[in-house]
């Protein structure tokens, strides 16, 4: 196995061949910030999607190719005592109306969109999500 595959399968234990169901071809990896309100416990294969960049409680960011995201660049080292490295960093804003409640949670949220031709529609296949806990006090939002 070439180091690069080791990597990559380091990160959120992806394995690219085995993720294809049915018809469904990988597509890319979708970035978004949800409203805790719009959280699945996962989010199930069988939701379908027209648009992956406009579900329903979801802000998208940006899509990552699957070249893109399976090079060197988004890999990630892992020791026992020393935690984890990435080799990716980006600065995202998180839009101001999801912030709907004096105080709450939201989710930084990244899917691995998938394309069926034969029902022309999107899916999740697997992902994961980071929360956020928030607090706002006038104009400032303080995440946790």
């Amino acid at each position: 196995m070439s180091s690069k595959r080791k990597t990559a399968d380091r990160r959120a234990s992806i394995t690219w061949e085995n993720i294809n169901y049915e018809d469904y071809q990988v597509k890319c990896v979708a970035l978004y910030f949800c409203d805790s309100k719009y959280m699945t416990y996962p989010m199930p294969m069988t939701d379908m999607f027209q648009d992956y960049k406009a579900i329903e409680g979801h802000y998208f960011i940006k899509e990552i190719s699957y070249e893109e995201f399976d090079a060197e660049e988004y890999s990630m080292t892992t020791t026992f005592f020393g935690g984890t490295k990435f080799n990716h960093k980006e600065t995202f804003t998180i839009p101001q109306d999801i912030f709907a409640y004096n105080e709450g949670k939201i989710f930084f949220r990244i899917m691995n969109i998938q394309y069926s031709q034969k029902k022309d529609t999107y899916c999740n296949n697997n992902g994961n999500e980071v929360e956020l806990l928030y607090s706002k006090d006038g104009n400032t939002i303080r995440l946790s």
